[in-house]
């Protein structure tokens, strides 16, 4: 179970809601709303400042990773992913030790992972972590020549 299914206190004050129905009533609010949810949310983030037990000689630490949020065709038919289907990808670099997204890029979702990768990882000295998505043999030459970190699967 998930979300509002899994929490009994909160079905008190919403009743049973499906997950159609969310999406439903989501779509018919200002895209502005969902922003401002998470610039506050991001907010809260921030006075934790972030995660403190990873060892200081480990210096800046960023992942990189994408998803995918596949969408109606008929809706979103310049959302390029496949002849059929239609998405988007929501391209994060998440910064580990402050604990809060640095950098959200949204591209269609047929754009791969590794054609992203230049314009996050850009500053020597940080060690980024990525998945194999993102495996440019080329890139990873000119990161150690640069003095740019990074851990990934081979």
């Amino acid at each position: 179970m998930k979300g509002i299914e899994a929490d009994k206190n909160l079905q008190q004050h919403t009743g049973t809601i499906s997950y159609s129905q969310l999406c439903r009533k989501n779509s018919d609010r200002e895209p502005e709303i969902f922003k401002r949810m998470f610039e506050v949310a991001l907010a809260e983030l921030k006075k934790h400042h972030g995660i403190r037990n990873i060892p200081g000689s480990w210096g800046i630490l960023k992942a990189l990773d994408a998803t995918l949020i596949r969408l109606c065709i008929s809706l979103f038919p310049w959302a390029n992913y496949r002849s059929t289907k239609a998405a988007i990808k929501v391209h994060v670099l998440y910064d580990i030790l402050v604990g809060y997204p640095e950098n959200i890029v949204v591209t269609e979702g047929v754009i791969h992972d590794k054609d992203k990768m230049a314009s996050f990882v850009t500053k020597p000295g940080i060690t980024y972590i990525f998945d194999r998505g993102y495996n440019d043999y080329k890139e990873y030459d000119r990161y150690c020549k640069e003095g740019t970190f990074f851990i990934t699967q081979g």
